[in-house]
């Protein structure tokens, strides 16, 4: 009996990422970019330690923290750290799912203690890579076209201002 009251039921925590099922990631094939996930501890009074994996797709994701493992204070939130690589042979409307597993570390200083483990999965979506504008050799600033601007009415007023001084002689 003094076992299951000395085991801690009110740790859980969440994993966030900016990607869902009807919202991939899209990208180019052969581009990366980063990716953040946010790990949440929100419920219960502990601190925790959780370790992340990835569990698929770990030749198109990796873990780019130093370290894997994720101290995560009661009633904050911790960014991790992701980079999504794009093979360049991918083809375009291809879909990739990726997973991070993350796990809570049990306490020894706590006791017995139940771990819970949350993976998080997202589609990646290839698309078409943009067109390369072509850069045009004219640069024009907004600065430039309000002195153009303020020139051309400088003009005017001078050339009515002549030809009323002409209109009295």
């Amino acid at each position: 009996m003094l076992l299951i009251l000395s085991i801690s039921f009110t740790s859980a925590f969440g994993v966030t990422a900016p990607y869902w099922d009807d919202h991939p990631l899209e990208i180019s094939a052969g581009q990366s970019t980063n990716v953040q996930l946010e790990l949440q501890n929100m419920v219960g009074d502990r601190n925790l330690t959780v370790q992340g994996s990835v569990v698929q797709g770990g030749n198109i994701v990796s873990i780019t923290d130093k370290d894997a493992k994720y101290s995560v204070p009661f009633g904050s939130k911790v960014k991790v750290n992701t980079k999504v690589s794009i093979p360049n042979d991918a083809k375009v409307g291809e879909v990739y799912t990726v997973g991070l597993s993350f796990t809570t570390l049990a306490d020894p200083s706590q006791g017995l203690g139940l771990g819970s483990s949350i993976d998080k999965y997202y589609p990646i979506k290839v698309i078409e890579k943009a067109p390369v504008q072509q850069k045009s050799s004219v640069k024009v600033s907004s600065n430039m076209i309000y002195i153009v601007a303020g020139i051309i009415i400088l003009l005017i007023i001078i050339f009515l201002l002549f030809k009323r001084k002409n209109k009295k002689r």
